[in-house]
């Protein structure tokens, strides 16, 4: 999703709530997470938007998967005029080394009441899975995103999240995560922030494997 500050600053605010698990070839994988979302200049931090996130995801084949992503967000403060924004993303996901290493491509619009802007966004993401037991890994992402409305800046948007995702079985997973974003054509003059919380469900076929 793309924020705007009265700072004048914009940024790809998504949050990613994602490993490099893919869901198993014709199961299905239903996420529910919540993001607070902040922006950090001047020594100054203040937060200012939040998001309900839902996904749900099929596994097309061992080494593919596809998810729909919706994000509804609000506001936090009555800081602004723009209303409340409605996003919905589509990212086909691809295995670059089984259960460490994906690559996913979430793109998709947003919908503003009485708004239209022509609004595109492409974020390219990759997601890595480290092991720090047998049942917690370490999901550091990088992605750069690319955004296309009439107000949108041109330059591209580098995003870092730092993620732990504890896994007790193959159907369900939780996550915790922080994210860096940065413009590229100003970097170091501030960045935004999220703090992500959520939970995963896989519903996979009798006989399915990672």
């Amino acid at each position: 999703m793309l924020a705007c500050t009265y700072y004048g600053k914009c940024q790809i605010l998504n949050p990613v709530l994602n490993d490099a698990f893919l869901i198993p070839r014709g199961g299905f994988e239903a996420t529910v997470g919540y993001s607070a979302l902040g922006l950090s200049a001047d020594g100054e931090s203040e937060g200012f938007f939040n998001s309900l996130d839902f996904q749900l995801g099929y596994g097309l084949s061992r080494k593919v998967s596809l998810v729909a992503r919706y994000e509804k967000s609000w506001y936090a403060k009555q800081m602004f005029e723009e209303k409340a924004s409605d996003f919905l993303f589509i990212a086909p996901e691809f295995m670059l080394k089984e259960n460490r290493i994906s690559l996913s491509i979430p793109f998709g619009t947003r919908f503003i009441e009485d708004v239209d802007d022509g609004y595109f966004e492409i974020t390219p993401t990759v997601n890595v899975s480290l092991p720090l037991g047998t049942k917690v890994f370490f999901n550091p992402a990088m992605k750069l995103g690319f955004v296309f409305c009439e107000d949108c800046v041109d330059s591209p948007f580098l995003g870092l999240n730092f993620g732990v995702g504890v896994r007790p079985t193959e159907l369900i997973t939780f996550f915790a995560e922080y994210g860096l974003t940065y413009s590229t054509e100003d970097f170091g003059e501030g960045h935004f922030y999220t703090i992500n919380g959520g939970i995963a469900f896989r519903f996979l076929r009798k006989n399915s494997s990672e």
